[in-house]
């Protein structure tokens, strides 16, 4: 603890954090996505700065597969943000720059995940396998 601040390790940033909400949910999401999917956490990035026309924007996680393409792009948001259109509409945001295969949305109890099927998105049941 830096002061009167908590703080959590992030593995992927190497870094001490300050634990806010939002931060909860994003270390919570990023061990589930190593332990529980396989992901390796050398090809996931986090809080990165990302351009949209003429705006940068900052992405929570973005997954890469093993040759460097955005796999999955997942937005974060703390316990009490409700999973509504609005959270959906900036994640796609963050899609135009990157263009993944997958976009995500959690508040930490819920996941909600799509699959980009040509210029449609389609509700998954459950996260996608990260590709081997």
């Amino acid at each position: 603890m830096e002061g009167s601040k908590e703080q959590i390790f992030c593995a992927v940033r190497r870094k001490w954090i300050m634990l806010t909400p939002e931060e909860w949910v994003r270390q919570h999401i990023l061990i589930w996505l190593e332990q529980e999917r396989g992901v390796p956490l050398s090809l996931t990035a986090v809080e990165k700065q990302v351009s949209i026309g003429e705006l940068d924007k900052r992405f929570d996680i973005v997954v890469y597969d093993r040759s460097g393409a955005p796999f999955l792009l997942i937005e974060c948001k703390q316990m009490e943000v409700e999973l509504d259109f609005r959270v959906l509409r900036q994640v796609l945001n963050y899609n135009i720059g990157l263009q993944p295969a997958f976009l995500a949305v959690t508040n930490g109890r819920y996941l909600s995940v799509f699959g980009r099927f040509g210029n449609a998105l389609e509700e998954l049941d459950e996260m996608p396998s990260y590709p081997e």
